[in-house]
């Protein structure tokens, strides 16, 4: 009788135990029913913002793996001091071996060519009534400003190795260049092209499911437009698997 009760509690004991690793663990599949459900990625780009010097301090070590998430901890706690900023996060999810895109900001269309002035064909005999055509825009361009990310990646090999191609870019309007001013008596047109600062990358990258890793450090623009050797936007890629239903 003794026996039956301790070989009753026992298999109570295991069956809680298996019980709680399904409910807790949400990787614990014996069966392999996650690897039925459908996969997909999900890539993150920050910019992080910081002085040159506070760059140099965290890279003064060299380094042998491509994991760079303890440099992301360092950066988030030069963040949280106030000796850096998070300056821009662009994220998308998508199934794998889709390009895909995000942007947002604004379209900014600007004449990249004008004809110049003229005087008509038919003349006045009074010079002041002949009215002379300024100089007139006649094509145009349209620069994409704000934040833009292209991307196509793959899950590659143990089901942990995510395979990236990806584009980033920001730009933003700085200033015009004034390349001259037309006066008649009765018009003034100013012939302006925009000058703009932009940011962009473009590369190719196998990243570690769930790891930061550094793809690149830029430098940003200073308050007048110009470029800000002094400070430098360290961007961080991060990628993850996500299955869909679990």
């Amino acid at each position: 009788m003794k026996r039956r009760i301790l070989a009753s509690i026992f298999f109570l004991s295991l069956s809680s135990l298996t019980h709680a690793q399904i409910v807790e663990d949400p990787d614990f599949d014996p069966l392999g029913k996650n690897a039925m459900l459908p996969r997909l990625i999900r890539v993150q780009v920050e910019f992080i913002e910081m002085p040159h010097t506070e760059l140099t301090k965290l890279t003064s070590q060299p380094r042998s793996a491509a994991n760079d998430t303890d440099l992301r901890k360092k950066c988030a706690e030069l963040v949280k001091a106030g000796t850096a900023r998070v300056f821009e996060t662009m994220t998308a999810t998508f199934n794998p071996g889709i390009k895909v895109s995000t942007h947002s900001g604004t379209e900014f269309t600007y004449p990249t060519e004008y004809e110049p002035a003229y005087l008509p064909e038919n003349q006045s005999s009074e010079p002041q009534q002949s009215p002379v055509h300024p100089p007139t825009p006649t094509t145009f361009d349209t620069a994409t400003l704000g934040s833009s990310l292209n991307v196509e990646a793959y899950i590659g090999e143990y089901d942990q190795i995510v395979v990236i191609s990806i584009a980033a870019e920001m730009k933003s309007l700085v200033d015009y260049s004034d390349w001259g001013t037309w006066k008649s008596q009765d018009t003034e047109v100013s012939v302006k092209m925009p000058t703009f600062y932009d940011v962009s990358l473009k590369l190719g990258t196998v990243v570690i499911a769930d790891q930061a890793q550094i793809i690149s450090v830029i430098s940003p623009k200073d308050s007048n437009g110009e470029i800000d050797r002094t400070k430098k936007l360290v961007v961080f890629l991060r990628a993850e698997i996500l299955t869909v239903g679990r």
